[in-house]
């Protein structure tokens, strides 16, 4: 079974992002104002904890 270890929320705006991960596994929250430029999001999601490979 594939189980989700963080879950995100964006908080999306004209000039900027709040972002928030959550891991499933410690409880530990994790918060970044950004740009709204996608690759700037999508790094920031990238540097979040993954699943283990036993759960993949």
């Amino acid at each position: 079974m594939i189980g989700n270890r963080t879950s995100v929320g964006l908080d999306v705006h004209a000039r900027s992002v709040v972002a928030c991960g959550l891991d499933g596994q410690t409880g530990e929250l994790f918060e970044r104002r950004l740009t709204p430029d996608h690759g700037n999001v999508a790094a920031w999601v990238r540097s979040l904890p993954v699943a283990s490979p036993e759960m993949v």
